[in-house]
């Protein structure tokens, strides 16, 4: 499982780190077969506040992005956006999966040799999700 560094009941930051991920896939590899592993590839977000953290599926971010007119940030170091957008009083964090991250992150497969990818949550993602997936990992 290569994702929720950071989780709903925790602090905000990045959901899967391009470091985070890269020690749990070197963990892995010393214990388990390389053909027996999946790379964990996220196809969400957290949206932290002092209200209880909720989960955005990577298809709605978009439009939450849109309606708030939040700028996008990226942590270089992890490999993955980032937004902050206020609502009333109460100032939200989301960090989340987009497309280039997780492209980023399929060619994990190939470098590792790995036997291929596991989503979670399958319907939360988004046509280019599938577009990306299908470009970089063809053989």
């Amino acid at each position: 499982m290569t994702y929720d560094e950071h989780y709903s009941g925790g602090s905000p930051g990045p959901i899967a780190s391009l470091p985070w991920m890269t020690q749990a896939l070197d963990y892995a590899i010393r214990y388990i077969p390389r053909e027996k592993i999946l790379l964990g590839i996220p196809v969400y977000g957290y949206d932290w506040s002092s209200e209880p953290t909720r989960v955005l599926p990577m298809q709605d971010i978009n439009e939450l992005i849109a309606q708030t007119n939040a700028r996008i940030l990226w942590s270089d170091p992890a490999v993955e956006p980032y937004f902050h957008y206020w609502k009333g009083r109460v100032k939200h964090t989301v960090w989340y999966e987009n497309e280039l991250a997780a492209k980023i992150r399929f060619g994990f497969v190939k470098s590792y040799n790995l036997r291929g990818i596991a989503i979670w949550r399958l319907g939360y993602e988004t046509n280019r999700f599938w577009q990306e997936l299908t470009s970089k990992l063809k053989r």
